[in-house]
């Protein structure tokens, strides 16, 4: 079912899925640099980056609405 804004549903990236994206593709850093930026593993980093890429790619291939950060009370993904 569509949802208010006319898409197939919504993902919703999370504030750290955003941050990996940005090192990772953005600013181009290795597993390692990025994973010290966040000062987390590099197990952990890999973990919230696959879930963004997992949750990017959803959206993309069945044209879901992308929710980026904290706007879940008032964005496309919370319930009405």
């Amino acid at each position: 079912m569509d949802n208010k804004h006319g898409s197939k549903g919504c993902v919703h990236l999370t504030a750290e899925e955003i941050e990996a994206l940005d090192l990772k593709n953005i600013k181009n850093l290795d597993q390692i640099s990025a994973a010290k930026a966040m000062r987390t593993s590099q197990s952990t980093f890999q973990r919230i980056l696959a879930s963004a890429y997992a949750k990017v790619s959803d959206a993309l291939v069945n044209g879901k609405t992308i929710e980026l950060g904290d706007q879940s009370e008032t964005g496309c993904c919370s319930k009405d």
